[in-house]
């Protein structure tokens, strides 16, 4: 049997060829696939008129009525987008928690006075980048930073915001280190840091996200930014796409892509996990229900367990323990968001103790317990 497979990527045109650029190359592997659009970012009007025309499609979704369009339709789907909290669909995204932490490392070495995040209110990505950015920063001993929810617009930050802008880096304290979840925002913050006669790299040290042209063309090496790995969301979704095709268990509700890591001085990446580590972490995640298994992880790399600790120390900044306690909390997360799994269950599930270990701990990470979050998400609450 063949597939006919759509694919609609219509993110920045970037991120959706380097997207379409890993499924293409995955799916050169499979003989049953048929790509009837090859356009990275097919309209998606396109998309939803010509549905008979394809089988299944990888798509990305940027609000919930578009998400209900494509769930009506009834087809294998896989979404590389993370803008709504929930989804229907197979979802393969940037780990946006780490690109979070990635930030806050690198601000934390500045010497900034005053942190602050502009992110966009309403979007997951946003959250969980916030989320990182302000959880990491707190485990560095530094001080919370501002948040500030910029209005989505990609035309221009307006007369009215510009303006607010301008008058809050009027109050600020320098040097000021500032994270901006995507490039749109930092364009934004980058006209006011101008129009307030100050300068990059002395007064404002800023991160961004996937800003390459940016970086390049208009201000060179005055700012970091994190780079997504987006050619590997794209191989990993059509490889996701095909096991639902197959109907095989090798499928994940959430599958996080780490980011390829930060970037400053124009060619100098600072990894966010080096290879071994990768692989450690990935092994963690199998064997996510053995909470203590750092020294069978250890014989698995082969390398003594200080070794091991080192490593983890260099790229993430904590332990393997501290490390497999996270990817059981944020799986924890993901079933109390997607899933009518009771606690108890889940517990189980990861490994816990019970259920009162499993509270004590995620409140250690969302300074909240699993049933007021699940109650916050299904509300449609945000962080």
């Amino acid at each position: 049997m063949s597939y006919r497979i759509a694919i609609s990527l219509r993110s920045k045109p970037l991120l959706s060829l380097a997207k379409s650029k890993g499924v293409l190359r995955r799916a050169s592997g499979y003989a049953d696939w048929q790509i009837v659009s090859t356009a990275a970012w097919t309209p998606f009007e396109q998309l939803l008129a010509k549905s008979s025309r394809y089988d299944a499609a990888l798509v990305e979704a940027f609000n919930l009525h578009e998400l209900q369009q494509l769930q009506a339709l009834e087809k294998p789907m896989v979404e590389t987008s993370n803008v709504v909290a929930e989804s229907p669909f197979v979802r393969v995204v940037s780990d946006d928690y780490a690109i979070g932490r990635l930030a806050a490392q690198h601000l934390a070495e500045t010497g900034v006075r005053d942190l602050a995040y502009l992110g966009v209110n309403g979007h997951q990505y946003s959250d969980l980048r916030c989320r990182g950015f302000v959880e990491t920063l707190s485990l560095l001993g530094m001080a919370a930073p501002q948040i500030l929810h910029v209005p989505a617009s990609d035309t221009g930050p307006g007369p009215f915001v510009f303006e607010q802008l301008t008058e809050w880096l009027q109050k600020q304290k320098f040097p000021l280190g500032a994270f901006c979840c995507n490039d749109t925002r930092l364009l934004f913050l980058l006209q006011a840091i101008y129009a307030s006669n100050l300068e990059l790299a002395r007064d404002v040290h800023l991160v961004g996200v996937d800003c390459e042209p940016i970086a390049d063309e208009l201000f060179g090496d005055r700012f970091a930014y994190v780079q997504q790995d987006s050619e590997t969301i794209g191989w990993e979704a059509a490889g996701q796409l095909h096991a639902l095709l197959s109907e095989t268990a090798a499928i994940r509700k959430n599958l996080l892509i780490p980011p390829k890591g930060l970037i400053h001085n124009r060619t100098k990446v600072e990894t966010t996990l080096d290879r071994s580590v990768r692989e450690a972490c990935d092994w963690l995640r199998q064997h996510v229900s053995e909470p203590n298994c750092v020294e069978e992880l250890a014989r698995h790399m082969g390398l003594s367990r200080r070794s091991l600790e080192r490593k983890f120390q260099a790229s993430l900044g904590h332990g393997p323990k501290t490390e497999q306690l996270r990817i059981r909390i944020d799986i924890a997360r993901d079933q109390l968001e997607t899933t009518d799994m009771s606690l108890v269950a889940i517990s189980e599930g990861l490994g816990f103790a019970d259920q009162r270990q499993l509270s004590r701990l995620f409140r250690r990470f969302h300074h909240e317990t699993p049933a007021a979050y699940r109650r916050s998400r299904r509300n449609g609450g945000a962080i």
